[in-house]
């Protein structure tokens, strides 16, 4: 079966006021829809800012313990709609943005703190993929963490 869309089209394209209909599980999305894409609750509201912020940076401790460094995810990212879509997760994952990372981490709940181990006496440089996630959407920045 296929799944069909009851509305406006612009260009070929969903445009406007729309139901998007899924009959194999016989689910369905009404809402607006600019250029293809749902712009409902918590769709289409997370985007990554540019330019790129600076690095995070790490300051050396000996105990072994990871150092906290607490983010503001607004200075990553934009929410269109943060009253309605919080930010409710963030990841750190390598910088293809698809491998989990074991020495680097952020809290999965808000104020989203970014853990990383400090211990490295020479200290070093970590290109990272922050990816942080409302409901329905989700965003990601290129990041290089630093001690």
């Amino acid at each position: 079966m296929w799944s069909y869309f009851i509305g406006t089209f612009k260009d070929g394209k969903k445009n406007g006021k729309g139901t998007w209909t899924y009959p194999s599980n016989s689910t369905s999305i009404t809402g607006t829809w600019i250029n293809d894409k749902y712009t409902g609750e918590c769709f289409n509201q997370l985007e990554a800012l540019a330019p790129k912020p600076d690095s995070v940076k790490f300051s050396f401790t000996q105990s072994g313990k990871p150092y906290v460094s607490t983010i503001k995810t607004d200075s990553y990212f934009k929410n269109l709609n943060a009253k309605t879509c919080p930010i409710t997760e963030c990841q750190v994952m390598d910088e293809t943005c698809k491998v989990s990372l074991k020495n680097v981490s952020a809290d999965k709940k808000s104020p989203f703190s970014l853990s990383a181990f400090t211990n490295v006496k020479l200290g070093y440089t970590q290109n990272v993929c922050l990816i942080c996630k409302n409901k329905h959407d989700s965003a990601s920045i290129k990041l290089t963490f630093e001690q």
